[in-house]
């Protein structure tokens, strides 16, 4: 949000270097923080890559990765040691040919 300029009559220098002060003060005030956008990935764009539904994966992940209540009941954001326990429960297993 922009600031308003504003012009003050000064009556001293000690005045005038209280102002610049607070001037500054005002300036080095942090912005409020904003909430950290989720990375990651979804259990959806995993779901798509392995053809099977998120709702699977995150069956999986509750009993894998159990998570703590305050994050109940909100989106999933995979890590990727999370990503990677995830497709290697669900990808196709590979059938080894005999070599007879």
């Amino acid at each position: 949000m922009a600031r308003k300029k504003t012009t003050q009559v000064v009556e001293d220098l000690d005045e005038l270097e209280e102002l610049e002060e607070m001037e500054e003060d005002e300036d080095e005030v942090e912005e409020t923080p904003k909430e950290k956008t989720p990375t990651g990935i979804r259990p959806e764009d995993l779901a798509k890559e392995l053809g099977i539904s998120g709702k699977q994966i995150r069956a999986f992940l509750r009993r894998t990765f159990p998570r703590p209540l305050d994050q109940k009941r909100s989106s999933w954001f995979l890590t990727e040691k999370q990503a990677q326990a995830v497709r290697d429960h669900f990808a196709p297993e590979e059938e080894e040919e005999d070599d007879e």
